[in-house]
């Protein structure tokens, strides 16, 4: 055994401590360690190829969870994403019923979303029946209006042509009438300027005065002799013109009015009398209806006696017998009828219907308009200014009891008679009738004349003797 060395200090340097030999133990402990690691070598190269074959599986075992690096996956997204597991699989049993719910819920929606598509299916296609049925429908309903308004451009293209001939028909007839009208030495119109005067005839007034007849006015006094008296004038008539004109005594008159014959003692038309010479044509005539039934015309040699439009006395007597030969004429028979008290006369605010213009007032027609009779035009031949002394009906609206109305047969109105003297208007009509419009109400009267300008020579001859 050699002798144990005692360490060695050397002066200014550190201590060297120098160690002895290992316990025992320790290498001992590092065998362990050895053994222990080769083991795990071993038994860790047997799994890591079934490790990384089963990672899905077993990378969330704890031996794996950080050695995922080793395996080649990132440790940090393999820790997050065993740690949500772990916390998944620990609370699976608490939401597990919260689960289930949705999950009968999400079914119960999933079968009414089919349900829902099932009605839609079904839906689309019904309305897509529907759709063709409308759509066959219209196409053959537009065909059918297609038709319909072929139809309907084929009848009215008739229609005007109807229009355009009834139209043609209707002023070819209105020409004709105008024509007629316009021709005044006829049989029928030659009655009515029977009475009339050119309208610069000078009246003599009862002041001594004279005046042209057309400047006359209702109620002015006219003057007369001692046979006659003065008179008063009652009814103002414009006419239509005539080519039988005569002149007598400086008097242009119409060849059938009447004029006093001295030397006969009565009343002679002027173409008879022996002084008459046959004169031009006037474009319109006036008359007069006086209370004497005689006009004072002024004459080159004086008053002049003629006979005014009535020509019958103003009696009760010849009033009747001239109302019973109106009645012959009109109604073909004489019926018991009180005597008029007025000779026929409307209210100047009466309506009649005038052509291209409507309703129009009595005071606003002039001889040569056109307006309506029962169904067709009829011209005025003439237009009768008038006073009367009794009226029926309201303002506005008043006849006279003289009027012929059309009713069953032609008959005098009835009313309540009102005393007191008015101006009114009456017609001469182509037609010798027209329609009224009075108070919304529409009648067919007769003209002027009563009977009808084509009739006028008729109750003439059947008035001789009533004749003054």
């Amino acid at each position: 055994m050699s002798a144990v060395t005692q360490p060695t200090v050397l002066q200014n340097s550190a201590p060297i401590v120098l160690s002895g030999p290992s316990p025992p133990y320790l290498s001992l402990f590092f065998l362990l360690i050895l053994l222990i690691s080769i083991f795990a070598y071993m038994e860790s190269g047997t799994s890591t190829a079934d490790t990384s074959n089963n990672w899905s599986e077993v990378r969330c075992e704890p031996q794996n969870m950080l050695l995922a690096g080793l395996y080649g996956h990132d440790a940090n997204e393999n820790f997050q994403f065993c740690l949500q597991q772990i916390i998944q699989d620990s609370t699976k049993s608490s939401t597990a019923p919260f689960a289930q719910g949705m999950g009968g819920f999400t079914t119960v929606l999933q079968n009414l979303m089919s349900s829902a598509n099932s009605f839609r299916t079904t839906l689309a296609t019904m309305v897509g029946g529907i759709m063709k049925i409308i759509g066959e429908f219209k196409s053959r309903m537009t065909a059918l209006m297609g038709r319909v308004k072929l139809t309907a451009s084929r009848m009215k293209a008739m229609m005007f042509r109807i229009y355009g001939t009834m139209f043609a028909v209707m002023y070819m007839g209105m020409s004709a009438t105008t024509g007629i009208a316009n021709f005044g030495d006829t049989f029928i119109f030659k009655f009515i300027d029977t009475f009339c005067f050119a309208p610069d005839t000078r009246i003599l007034m009862a002041d001594g005065s004279d005046r042209n007849i057309m400047d006359l006015r209702l109620g002015d006094k006219l003057a007369g002799d001692k046979l006659a008296g003065e008179s008063l004038v009652e009814a103002i008539i414009e006419c239509p013109g005539s080519s039988d004109m005569y002149t007598i005594y400086g008097v242009k008159v119409s060849g059938r009015h009447r004029i006093w014959s001295s030397e006969q003692n009565k009343f002679i038309c002027v173409k008879d009398h022996p002084d008459a010479l046959k004169a031009a044509a006037e474009p319109s005539l006036w008359t007069l209806v006086t209370s004497n039934r005689e006009i004072p015309v002024k004459g080159s040699n004086g008053l002049v006696r003629f006979a005014d439009w009535e020509e019958l006395p103003s009696t009760e007597k010849a009033m009747k017998e001239w109302d019973s030969i109106v009645q012959l004429i009109l109604n073909k028979r004489i019926n018991e009828t009180p005597v008029p008290k007025s000779a026929p006369c409307l209210d100047k605010a009466i309506l009649v219907y005038k052509y291209q213009a409507g309703f129009t007032p009595l005071y606003s027609i002039k001889v040569g308009d056109w307006i309506l009779d029962s169904y067709k035009w009829t011209k005025v031949l003439g237009i009768c200014k008038r006073r009367v002394q009794t009226s029926i009906g309201p303002y506005g609206y008043r006849i006279t009891d003289g009027l012929w109305i059309e009713c069953v047969k032609w008959e005098h109105p009835s009313g309540e008679i009102n005393e007191g003297a008015w101006d009114g208007y009456q017609l001469i009509t182509s037609s010798g009738t027209f329609t009224m419009y009075n108070n919304q109400k529409k009648f067919l009267v007769r003209d002027f004349t009563e009977v009808g300008t084509e009739r006028l020579a008729e109750s003439f001859k059947m008035e001789e003797g009533i004749h003054v």
